[in-house]
């Protein structure tokens, strides 16, 4: 709730305390700052981002499509979270999550010819933050298309490129 009101460098641990019903020697048992808090709920959500490739279908039998579609609909269900993170400036620290993500099979290039090792690594990168910057956007402008939709194009564009 303070995220939505004001900016991450100006909560103090006093009101956060105040808001989360907690005082302040407990905070301090656990965090340093609000941006420890802020860092936490991160971290949280890169933990279930690893596990929400198989929400839709079992590791055993996923598709691509699938692994994409239980990725977009947790961050749907968590987007206010994500937005929050977003607009607190931590994109920079998000944006690592998303690197990790996407490995070279959900991209198309793990059994690629095209690329050697080294090029294979850039492409994974270029196209994690490719990735990343549209589901943020997907995310931050509430674009009326469904997870599976954006797992579809996200599939799309990787197997097919976006240059016609």
């Amino acid at each position: 709730r303070l995220l939505s009101a004001k900016k991450v460098e100006n909560i103090n641990v006093s009101e956060l305390c105040r808001e989360a019903g907690v005082n302040r020697a407990t905070f301090y048992k656990h965090y340093f700052s609000p941006h420890d808090v802020l860092a936490e709920i991160e971290a949280n959500i890169a933990k279930e981002l690893d596990s929400a490739q198989y929400r839709i279908v079992p590791k055993e039998s996923s598709t691509t499509v699938s692994r994409l579609e239980g990725v977009c609909t947790y961050l749907k269900d968590n987007a206010s979270t994500v937005r929050l993170l977003v607009e607190s400036k931590m994109d920079s620290d998000l944006s690592k999550v998303f690197q990790g993500l996407p490995n070279d099979a959900i991209l198309h290039i793990e059994n690629s010819s095209r690329f050697e090792a080294k090029g294979k690594s850039l492409v994974s990168c270029f196209l994690s933050f490719g990735l990343y910057s549209l589901i943020i956007k997907w995310l931050i402008e509430d674009m009326p298309l469904s997870p599976r939709d954006v797992a579809v194009l996200i599939d799309d564009l990787s197997r097919n490129g976006w240059i016609m």
